[in-house]
């Protein structure tokens, strides 16, 4: 059960025991391909609490991806679980097309125990504790193509992957509408980045940035912050392997 932490359904991830890991210092790391194309993962994580965030430059940095804006909207402030993650896998840039992220089968298949559903206005609901829903965005080529009018958040995206050519795609995932779990909050709301590049015919690389409102973190006897990490990675680590494993359905 994943309490604390905000599950990235689509991309997020970090991959299984055997694949090497890297966490970066700075949000700003540059992207070692040798280190990727052996399968390497590389990661920065960070936790800013409810005080310092007005402050912290990498919160700062990564105020555009919070669309809707809900910080400003936020009763009291909450921590905040900000990373980037990059990662490359055996698929073609083609896979990550729109109809395919927004598949309930595939997400399904990829996120093993969130019970996904699509309603009918096209939005998502999770029944796994603690539930929640969700909305996609999907930029494809040409929207990323126009010479104005990108969103803030899209134009922070591109400037921060790392990666000079421009992304076939942008996927953006709006998690919200946390239930409470035991009485406790959990989550205010989370925000998925995910930028697609191809590095080769079948293969994959994915930049992508989340940020995630917390409410409350673990008492101390319960592990605390360092909770809130393991279970964003351990959650991640499924879902990656899970990604990487998945073969579509047959036609």
């Amino acid at each position: 059960m994943r309490t604390w932490a905000t599950v990235c359904l689509l991309i997020a991830g970090l991959a299984g025991a055997e694949t090497p890991l890297r966490r970066e210092a700075e949000p700003r790391f540059a992207i070692d391909t040798t280190f990727q194309d052996k399968g390497g993962v590389q990661y920065f994580y960070t936790l800013v609490e409810p005080e310092a965030a007005a402050k912290d430059v990498t919160f700062q940095l990564f105020r555009p991806f919070d669309v809707p804006d809900v910080w400003a909207k936020l009763e009291a402030p909450t921590h905040v679980v900000l990373s980037r993650l990059v990662y490359t896998v055996e698929k073609d840039v083609s896979f990550f097309n729109e109809a395919r992220v927004r598949d309930t089968r595939y997400i399904n298949a990829v996120a093993k125990g969130m019970n996904v559903t699509r309603r009918e206005d096209g939005s998502f609901q999770v029944a796994a504790m603690p539930a929640n829903s969700f909305t996609i965005e999907y930029f494809d080529a040409a929207k990323l193509g126009q010479a104005s009018g990108l969103m803030p958040a899209v134009q922070r995206v591109l400037e921060l992957t790392g990666v000079a050519e421009s992304p076939v795609a942008i996927v953006f995932q709006h998690n919200r509408d946390f239930a409470r779990v035991f009485g406790m909050r959990t989550a205010a709301a989370g925000f998925t980045w995910t930028a697609h590049y191809p590095v080769g015919p079948g293969r994959t690389r994915l930049v992508v940035f989340t940020m995630s409102y917390l409410h409350t973190l673990p008492p101390f006897f319960l592990g605390g912050a360092k909770r809130v990490f393991r279970e964003s990675t351990d959650g991640a680590r499924v879902l990656i392997d899970a990604l990487r494993a998945y073969q579509p359905p047959p036609t």
